[in-house]
């Protein structure tokens, strides 16, 4: 039992080494076999250059938040390529009043990566102008996505626009930043070696010692 686990942990720690994801390697090598599905989870997710990313949206007015909803795919990102798309601000069928507040909230990459509420009038003449979504990958998966937003101030817009755009910009993971990775992974690998080296040495040692006690 204990020398399988042993070998279930020492092949996750190898996933995980390949995968290049260092804190992944050491929940591996304390967690066993559950740790495979999170170490798996962004090859699952694998992308193309100029890929649709999944992208979905939906908004909050007073005291209401829809469903979420599907952006079509010529408003979406694409995988690796800046653009700018422009998307309806709320919903084109609703008339809404501009002393409320509108938020809206966007997941990516299949729920994935979500943004916190992004509001588009406060109620008190301000409202969103564009929002720029940096997208950080690392071959052909996304590891994080960062936004900030920016607004019309209210002396240059008298009503609410119909439109905001976005701005995706994509930031590939430094190869430096890698690099430092393996280096830990190495370390982390060494150090854990001779854990596992001790912990069978013991496990034996425990053995023999109840084996004698019997005989």
């Amino acid at each position: 039992m204990f020398t399988g686990t042993v070998h279930s942990n020492c092949l996750i720690f190898a996933l995980s080494v390949m995968l290049q994801e260092p804190l992944l390697c050491v929940f591996a090598c304390f967690c066993g076999p559950a740790a495979i599905v999170l170490i798996l989870l962004p090859v699952c997710s694998a992308y193309m250059h100029g890929d649709t990313v999944s992208m979905l949206q939906r908004t909050q007015y007073k005291n209401y938040r829809s469903e979420w909803i599907d952006v079509l795919g010529k408003e979406a990102p694409k995988f690796g390529m800046d653009r700018t798309v422009k998307i309806h601000a709320g919903d084109p069928a609703q008339a809404y009043d501009t002393t409320e507040e509108l938020k809206l909230m966007f997941s990516f990459d299949h729920d994935r990566h979500l943004t916190s509420w992004i509001t588009v009038m406060d109620g008190k003449g301000n409202y969103l102008n564009y929002v720029e979504i940096d997208f950080t990958y690392s071959g052909d998966y996304i590891r994080s996505i960062k936004w900030v937003a920016d607004y019309h101030e209210n002396t240059e817009m008298n009503t609410r626009p119909d439109f905001v755009f976005l701005r995706f910009h994509w930031h590939e993971f430094s190869d430096t930043d890698v690099a430092s990775g393996v280096d830990f992974l190495l370390v982390v690998g060494t150090v854990v070696g001779w854990l596992c080296a001790i912990l069978v040495v013991c496990n034996l040692d425990s053995v023999r010692r109840v084996t004698a006690k019997t005989a």
